[in-house]
């Protein structure tokens, strides 16, 4: 549906069951337009479907010009507090709540035993969309150094 420079805009939001964001953006770029996305918070999924478009499929617009769409997306949840969990039961209990859970570090403590969480960054109660990254330091176990070995014997 393309004349000279002028393209018609696609009925995105017109599919049943809705079209996923991602093959929104396929078929926006063989349309000959550029998209931008919105997200509209719901409570119950599916997430990630078009809800709404901008301006209206059947419109006619120059070549290149954008279509907004507006998609289901997860409500902002707060990273919850897992100082001292296992890593085990951080990565499970975080991915279910749709954070994406990545170890950036180990470190030895003496406060938190080996195999659990020392710390996270965003700190707990931070508010954060589906799919963002929570950094874990995790607790190694406490070297002894060479003085303290020789003490001990």
């Amino acid at each position: 549906m393309i004349t000279d420079d002028r393209v018609t805009i696609p009925g995105l939001a017109d599919e049943e069951p809705a079209l996923a964001a991602l093959d929104a953006h396929a078929i926006a770029k063989s349309a000959g337009v550029r998209l931008s996305v919105s997200v509209w918070e719901t409570a119950i999924g599916p997430w990630g479907m078009v809800l709404d478009q901008r301006p209206e499929s059947g419109t006619c617009v120059r070549r290149g010009g954008s279509l907004r769409v507006i998609v289901s997306g997860r409500p902002h949840a707060p990273v919850p507090e897992v100082r001292g969990l296992l890593l085990a039961t951080t990565i499970e209990g975080l991915s279910w709540l749709g954070f994406v859970p990545l170890v950036k570090a180990r470190r030895a403590s003496n406060s938190v035993p080996a195999g659990h969480i020392v710390s996270t960054c965003p700190s707990a109660g931070t508010l954060l969309t589906d799919g963002s990254v929570v950094a874990l330091t995790v607790a190694r176990s406490a070297e002894k150094s060479p003085s303290s070995v020789a003490r001990a014997r």
